[in-house]
Formats: C-alpha cells, sequence, structure tokens
C-alpha cells in the first residue's frame, strides 16, 4: 500500500532533482518556456504541496495538461457526456473499461456505457488506442523502449504500460508539467523503478530496463540512448520554434532502427507557422492523415497525425508546399477527401496534377490579399473536381460576407461527397446561415455525432444565427485579418 508518506517523499524528490536542473535547463535551446506556456503557467498554481497533489485533477493544478475545472458538479458531468459522445466514436468502452484508471488526484468520474472513467483518461485512451494501431502498422515488435516528450499527466503513458510490454520509458517536460507526472507514475506504478537524468553529466547511452527516466528538457542532449517509440502529442504545436527545433534534431539521433515517431501536432498556436516547421523530410513519413474524426472543440485546431521512421536511400521527398496545403485544408476541417492526397505524398507517388493542385491551395492560403486570393481559387474552379475546391471557396466567400454564395458552395460540396468532419462544418453553417435568415433549421446526427449535443458552441450559433465564430475561425485557418 502507497502511503501518504511515501506520497510526500517522492514529492520531495521529485522537487529536489527539477531543482537541480531548472536553471541548467531553462538556458538550453529545447528547455526555454514558450510565451505560450508562459501564459498557460501564469493561469495555475505550479509545484502543489501534498494536501493539493492528493486532489490535483479536480483542484486545477493540471490545467493545460489535463482535467480543466468545468467550475461545477453538473458542468462537469455535462461536459463528461459530450466527450463521451465525441470520443466513443474513436474508442470502446470495453477499450476502456480494460485500462484501470486510479484514483490519483482524485478525478471526477462519471459512468457511460456501464463505465466510470474521468472525461481526461477517455480522451487519452482514445491516444493510446491510436498509438497502438500505429504500432501495430508501422512500428517494431517486442518489448518497446519508449519517449514521451510532453506527457502531461501521465495518462498515456500508465496506459501504454497496461497495454503494451514497456521495457522502459523517458518522459520530458518543462519543469513544472514534470513535477506532474512525476509524481504521478511514481505513485501509481512502483513496480517501475524511478529514476531522474540531470542536465550536467556524460552521455546515457542506456535507459534501465522496468525504469521510468524523467528529465527536462536541458538533459537531452546527454541521451544517447534509441527508443522504439517517440510520441508527442499536442505539445511541440505549443513550443518555440528553437524548442521544436532542438527536438527534432534529438529525436533524429535517438529513433531507433525500425522505432517510429508518433507526432499529433498542429500549427498556429505558437512557435510552428506551419507544417514545414517540422520539418518532417529529416525522416521517412509512412503516414500523414488527420488525428482524431471529430475534435473535442468545435473549432480547435485540428492535429495532424504523422508517423516517421529514419530517412533511408529510398525514401522519397516531401515537399514543403504539400506538406504545408495539407495542413491549411486540415484545419478548414477537411479529412477523408485529403486522404488520397497524403498517400500520395507519403508514397512518392503524388501525380503532377495532385501536386499542381495542393501547391496552388498552398499559394490560396498564403496570398497577401482578397485580390490574389480570389483569382487563385476561381482559376482552381475547373482543375478541381474534388469537393474540396466547393468546400474551400465557401469559406472564402463566407468571410466576405458572400452568405448566399457561400450557401450554394456548400451545396455543391455536398453534392461531391463531401465527408468527415468538413460535411459537419458544412452542415453547421448551412444552419447558422438559414437561421441568421429567419428560418427554423434543424441539424441531424452525421456519421454518429450529434454536433449540438457535441458541441456547445453549435446550439448556440445554430439558436441565435450568430455566423460571427465562423467568420473568424474561417479568417484564423484562412491567414486572414477580418475586414
Amino acid at each position: 500500500m502507497y502511503s501518504i508518506d511515501d506520497l510526500k517523499l517522492t514529492a520531495e524528490r521529485v522537487r529536489n532533482a527539477i531543482d537541480r536542473s531548472a536553471a541548467a535547463s531553462a538556458s538550453t535551446p529545447a528547455g526555454g518556456t514558450s510565451s505560450f506556456w508562459a501564459a498557460m503557467l501564469g493561469q495555475r498554481g505550479n509545484y502543489p504541496d501534498i494536501n493539493t497533489i492528493m486532489v490535483c485533477r479536480r483542484a486545477g493544478a493540471v490545467f493545460g495538461i489535463g482535467d480543466d475545472p468545468q467550475g461545477s458538479i453538473e458542468r462537469e458531468a455535462s461536459y463528461s457526456a459530450r466527450m463521451h459522445h465525441i470520443f466513443a466514436r474513436m474508442v470502446s468502452s470495453d477499450f476502456v473499461a480494460g485500462l484501470p484508471e486510479t484514483n490519483f488526484g482524485s478525478p471526477l468520474i462519471f459512468e457511460h456505457d456501464g463505465v466510470s472513467r474521468s472525461a481526461n483518461f477517455r480522451m487519452n485512451a482514445a491516444t493510446t488506442h491510436r498509438v497502438m494501431e500505429l504500432l501495430k502498422l508501422y512500428g517494431t515488435g517486442g518489448p518497446i523502449r519508449m519517449l514521451e516528450i510532453g506527457p502531461g499527466w501521465g495518462a498515456c503513458v500508465h496506459q501504454l504500460h497496461q497495454a503494451l510490454d514497456i521495457e522502459s520509458c523517458t518522459i520530458v517536460d518543462l519543469p513544472e508539467n514534470l513535477y506532474i507526472s512525476t509524481i504521478h507514475l511514481g505513485t501509481v506504478m512502483p513496480e517501475r523503478r524511478l529514476e531522474f537524468i540531470d542536465v550536467s553529466g556524460g552521455p546515457i547511452r542506456e535507459i534501465p530496463e522496468r525504469s521510468i527516466c524523467a528529465c527536462l528538457p536541458g538533459a537531452i542532449a546527454r541521451i544517447r540512448a534509441q527508443y522504439d517509440l517517440v510520441l508527442n502529442s499536442f505539445s511541440l504545436q505549443e513550443m518555440s520554434l528553437e524548442n521544436v527545433t532542438a527536438y527534432i534534431d534529438w529525436i533524429e539521433s535517438v529513433l531507433a532502427e525500425g522505432g517510429i515517431f508518433v507526432s499529433l501536432n498542429s500549427h498556429g498556436k505558437a512557435g510552428v507557422e506551419e507544417p514545414s516547421d517540422y520539418r518532417y523530410g529529416k525522416f521517412h513519413i509512412h503516414h500523414w492523415d488527420v488525428f482524431r474524426p471529430s475534435p473535442p472543440g468545435f473549432f480547435n485546431t485540428i492535429p495532424y497525425e504523422v508517423v516517421l521512421a529514419r530517412r533511408g536511400p529510398q525514401s522519397p521527398k516531401y515537399p514543403d508546399e504539400i506538406q504545408n496545403s495539407l495542413g491549411w485544408l486540415m484545419q478548414l476541417g477537411l479529412d477523408q477527401d485529403l486522404r488520397p492526397f497524403g498517400k500520395a505524398m507519403v508514397s512518392g507517388s503524388i501525380e503532377p496534377s495532385q501536386h499542381f493542385l495542393l501547391s496552388e491551395y498552398n499559394r490560396f492560403f498564403c496570398a497577401n490579399d482578397d485580390q490574389a486570393r480570389l483569382r487563385i481559387i476561381e482559376a482552381l474552379r475547373p482543375l478541381d473536381r474534388t469537393p474540396i475546391w466547393p468546400f474551400v471557396a465557401a469559406n472564402f466567400a463566407l468571410v466576405r460576407g458572400q452568405y448566399d454564395s457561400c450557401n450554394v458552395l456548400l451545396q455543391e460540396a455536398g453534392g461531391r461527397g463531401l465527408s468527415g468532419f468538413a460535411r459537419v462544418r458544412a452542415e453547421v453553417l448551412k444552419a447558422v446561415l438559414a437561421r441568421k435568415a429567419g428560418g427554423r433549421p434543424s441539424l441531424v446526427i452525421l456519421d454518429g455525432l450529434d454536433p449540438e449535443f457535441a458541441y456547445p458552441e453549435v446550439a448556440a450559433m445554430v439558436s441565435t444565427g450568430d455566423v460571427d465564430p465562423m467568420i473568424h475561425h474561417a479568417n484564423r485557418v484562412l491567414r486572414r485579418q477580418a475586414h
């Protein structure tokens, strides 16, 4: 039994290890705190004491890396129901039930489909399930040497240890977050030896078996071990470009032969302004697609799911303009309709016509003014017979206040078979415009997703006809200043 005294000793040990290296880590290229994370950390209490640690998952101490407080138990229950509705499309209740959730941090749990878990645990279970699928498709067999950069409060690390044969695990994070994840993992996994890698010292070529090794970003320069799985979900996108560059260069050096790097990130949130800033071309790209069929928030940035390996002599080139175009289009909600382009890019078999279309869409997103965009989108009209063209053109018409044209283009996109989350956004936009015009629209369940139940912002827009949030989102994706 793990006692309060044990927890106190673990917390003291973790804090001492962090304090030894925090200043030195902050001065390194990987270790600086981005402005995004400086603002995030400023909104919460950091390095919580024992009393707060015992309830950290309901006390706001994991804000930004886990359970964000909803304000009341009623709102927590509503949020849990909505997240279950969204994520049940990605991970079965049987899979969730097979992963034990510990009571560390006193999470708020709610029952859905006969399974009692916290909302954040279910969300992490969907990520864990997908990582397992990608490992099966592209990874190596046998015991896994795992590295996670930015593990949050450690949910995926714990879940993957329950589901896979993990030989060793290394976690890297900012001091304030590493404090939470390391105490959590050291508490709920007593069978694993908890170790720390300081910033100062010689090279480390092996990570001990059955260990969890924790370190601050400044310590990565010491690590020369090889990893079969490198995972980063939603944190490279929150770093400065200097941070990202340091991590990508390091990952290239520690990714084992046959290992995979799973990156679930977007752009436009912090230092990474466009997908090519990640420099994925340094690797062999196995796979590039949208992560999750629907995001937890209607206007959330949408991560692209990229699986990378060591680059080999037969690895194709992955043109920056193609990566960028796919990333921008994904932010509008396009997913299934982009899949043929993503598969062609990673296989090196992209056709000249596909390359041209994506290059022109990249020019569209990068254009400096609406007249330039208009010329590009009009030139693409006869060339792109997929649902992509009318959907992009509809969003462009929306931001210019051309609502009738927007409606017609959305109808055309639907007629061409628009699918996935883009179809959800299109149906929502049509309903909002209909309400704005005085109609009484209703939304139906699309591919198992009820948009008005899943997203309060959708329910509000449809009930009021307020199209401004849709315009604001489209302006942001189109890199366009509101006029």
